[in-house]
């Protein structure tokens, strides 16, 4: 199984996920406080992820090392996101440019974290898509389109 293979399956998951994601965000109710809201989701998907992770691997990978430095960050930038775009969708922001601005913009800052903090290379190819990216995100972003 090539590489492409390995991952299509979890990138499709992921795709759904970050769809689900920016309509369900979008959508939620205006009277709800963002981070009441996000505690509320997390329960339950803290509750759904347990049980998944229950049926699919029993207690196998329950370690000390689910505790390690990652996780607090990963609870930090994971509040940090979800509460970004809530209050940007309820400042008015368009679900579309919203998510591709900031996505696109990540996506080409993890090029460059890729390249420097973890010796990933890159072709010419890859660098030449960075600057297109940028440039695309500096159009969209200069755009004076009406939010909806």
């Amino acid at each position: 199984m090539n590489s492409l293979n390995a991952y299509l399956l979890p990138l499709c998951v992921a795709f759904a996920g970050n769809l689900l994601y920016h309509v369900a965000s979008r959508g939620a109710p205006r009277d709800a406080a963002p981070l009441w809201l996000l505690s509320v989701a997390y329960l339950v998907a803290s509750a759904a992820a347990g049980v998944v992770a229950w049926r699919l691997h029993g207690t196998g990978g329950l370690s000390r090392n689910l505790l390690s430095c990652a996780t607090p960050v990963l609870a930090l930038a994971v509040i940090m996101i979800e509460a970004g775009f809530l209050l940007a969708y309820r400042s008015g922001a368009s679900v579309g440019t919203a998510s591709l601005l900031v996505n696109a913009g990540v996506a080409a800052a993890l090029i460059v974290v890729g390249s420097v903090v973890f010796a990933e290379s890159y072709s010419l190819q890859t660098w030449a898509g960075v600057l297109l990216t940028l440039l695309g995100v500096l159009l969209t972003a200069s755009a004076r389109n009406p939010a909806s």
